[in-house]
């Protein structure tokens, strides 16, 4: 199953954003923000650092975690914050 249908079974609107968030969470491990930040704009050129946190609180409030994932927030040590 792709994460798009993932993110749909979840109740989740699917944007750019989410499944590059899923498979950048799935390449590591204990990622912090900014890491996060930076595997999910290899994949499709932007995002803010709150558009991942907010990707990552939606993720956290569904069903999201059986599907491959952890949805726990990544440390918030994003620079400057």
């Amino acid at each position: 199953m792709e994460d798009e249908d993932r993110i749909r079974q979840a109740g989740l609107r699917v944007t750019a954003a989410r499944p590059a968030i899923t498979r950048t969470l799935r390449e590591g491990d204990h990622l912090d923000v900014d890491t996060v930040c930076h595997g999910v704009r290899g994949r499709i050129g932007r995002v803010s650092p709150q558009g991942v946190v907010q990707g990552l609180g939606a993720a956290e409030q569904s069903p999201l975690s059986p599907y491959g994932f952890s949805p726990a927030l990544p440390e918030r040590h994003a620079k400057g914050a």
